[in-house]
């Protein structure tokens, strides 16, 4: 091979060239000049000049052998042998050669039974059919006998880091084969994540980044001969860090619910929570959010098809307070000792109650009212509950206003007593005198017979020591004074009057002066309705 100028000059003749490669001259490859030499399975391909060059009187016997351009002669053939590297100076036979298993058996010298590298002379290709002379195996043209050893292409892959990956092959050849794995060029060796470095199937578990690159491997077989795969790459793709999870509870129902995650570059988000609440996006809301809502909310990123492992955020969804409204069915007209209420929102709760078509009496900032309904129709009551957390809620309710039998009232009468004298030392029913232009409360239920469930009382008003003119008006305790005085006075008369006083929910009225200066106030009561 590769000779200057010719691969080989004959001057003479009676030369045998048996199993021989002439390839890759300026020249010729053989050159005879005289003289009659013979030439048996051979391969002359690839010179630049030709293959053969015959002087006066020279001639070749060339038979079983690859020329190119054809000679004749028996067993000959004109076909590129496909060398498996000749460029690298590889002139062994590469897959599908013809001239595999095309030589004579016969030509071969007794006592030759290997090949120029050593491996064995006469080997059957059982993929190759046998188109030379002799009993098989038969032997191949040229210098190398083709023992077939191939292996497949691994696969690349691409992965996430923490995956388990794994390369297999399937080789064939003289056994038994070895195998020896190499990642960009260098031998693996068993240990930690590796696995299988000297068998078909090569594995690593759990995968880094760092193992990315390229993984081949080389096969040797039985005759030393040795095949290396074609490279597959291996790509590990990172773990994004988790997102950094939170919302804007606590919250009340009702409110918006605002999930926040952080921005990772490249990712796509995925949050889960309670109620089978899923959501891509990176900053979710949940309009509107019931009670139910409370919980554990979790959110992964994933970049490049690799999830993060998950987020958390706690969310508290505070429930509403409760507003619903408890009251009769229906009230009397201008009933005054009405009740009306909402369960309890807890410490610290607030209520805003109000009114239309009655008054409220007694209880507003609680739980529970008093309230006086007007004349006719229906009386509408609306109440906001607004508990320790600032959670509220609201609500309304109307109740009629129904005149019937039980709205009528029985009178019961008393042994005519005296309650009230401002004249007596001061006290709850006592003094001081009553001073113009303000109010006094008293509280008469269960005194001189009164019971706590009267709701207006008979009585004789009376006024003594007057210092200047006025008048006197009474009203149930929770409700403005009305329109009209029950007495009027001049200064230091002495006068009395009978009247009707409805009485508040604790059995109580105001007494309002009108005027200047002082007046003392006696009352007594000969009855009750109830």
């Amino acid at each position: 091979a590769q000779n200057s100028n010719n691969g080989v000059v004959l001057f003479q003749g009676g030369n045998t060239f048996t199993d021989t490669t002439l390839t890759g001259h300026p020249g010729y490859g053989v050159s005879a000049l005289s003289g009659t030499s013979t030439i048996t399975n051979s391969i002359l391909w690839s010179d630049a000049t030709g293959e053969w060059f015959l002087g006066a009187g020279a001639s070749l016997n060339i038979s079983y052998s690859d020329v190119q351009g054809g000679f004749s002669g028996t067993g000959n053939i004109n076909a590129n042998p496909l060398f498996v590297n000749p460029g690298a100076g590889n002139w062994k036979l590469g897959s599908g050669s013809p001239a595999v298993d095309s030589g004579n058996n016969a030509a071969v010298p007794v006592g030759i039974t290997t090949d120029l590298a050593g491996l064995p002379r006469f080997f059957d290709d059982p993929g190759v059919a046998d188109t030379g002379s002799g009993t098989p195996p038969i032997v191949d043209m040229g210098a190398h006998e083709r023992i077939p050893l191939s292996v497949s292409v691994p696969a690349s892959q691409t992965v996430c880091a923490g995956a388990a990956v794994s390369f297999s092959v399937t080789a064939s050849g003289q056994g038994p084969l070895t195998y020896r794995w190499r990642k960009n060029g260098t031998n693996l060796v068993d240990g930690g994540a590796i696995s299988g470095s000297t068998t078909a199937t090569l594995a690593i578990n759990p995968t880094a980044v760092a193992d990315s690159g390229s993984y081949d491997v080389v096969v040797t077989d039985s005759l030393s001969q040795t095949a290396t795969s074609s490279a597959a790459s291996l790509t590990v793709q990172a773990i994004p860090s988790p997102p950094a999870a939170g919302s804007n509870g606590p919250i009340c129902a009702g409110q918006t619910l605002q999930l926040t995650a952080s921005t990772v570059s490249g990712g796509t988000y995925s949050w889960t929570g309670p109620n089978g609440f899923a959501s891509s996006q990176q900053n979710p809301q949940i309009l509107s959010a019931p009670a139910s809502a409370s919980g554990t909310y979790s959110v992964t990123v994933a970049v490049n098809g690799c999830t993060s492992s998950p987020a958390t955020t706690d969310v508290l969804v505070r429930a509403l307070p409760s507003a619903a409204i408890a009251a009769a069915s229906s009230v009397c007209p201008n009933s005054i000792r009405n009740g009306a209420s909402v369960a309890s929102a807890g410490a610290g709760a607030t209520y805003n109650w109000s009114i239309a078509n009655g008054t409220i009496v007694s209880g507003s900032g609680t739980a529970s009212i008093t309230f006086a309904a007007g004349p006719s129709g229906s009386v509408t009551l609306n109440v906001m509950v607004t508990d320790a957390n600032g959670c509220s809620a609201s609500n309304s309710k109307s109740v009629p206003i129904a005149p019937g039998p039980a709205c009528s009232n029985v009178f019961y009468t008393l042994t005519p007593c005296r309650v009230i004298d401002t004249r007596n030392p001061n006290g709850p029913l006592a003094g001081p005198a009553l001073v113009g232009g303000a109010g006094r409360t008293f509280t008469i239920a269960n005194q001189c017979g009164i019971p706590a469930d009267a709701v207006s009382v008979s009585a004789n008003v009376t006024i003594t020591g007057p210092t200047a003119q006025g008048h006197l008006t009474f009203n149930p305790a929770g409700l403005p004074p009305p329109p009209v005085s029950t007495i009027n006075f001049r200064a230091g008369q002495t006068r009395a009057n009978n009247a009707i006083l409805l009485l508040g929910a604790a059995g109580d009225f105001v007494v309002s002066c009108g005027g200047a200066g002082t007046v003392d106030f006696i009352l007594d009561v000969n009855g009750y309705f109830r």
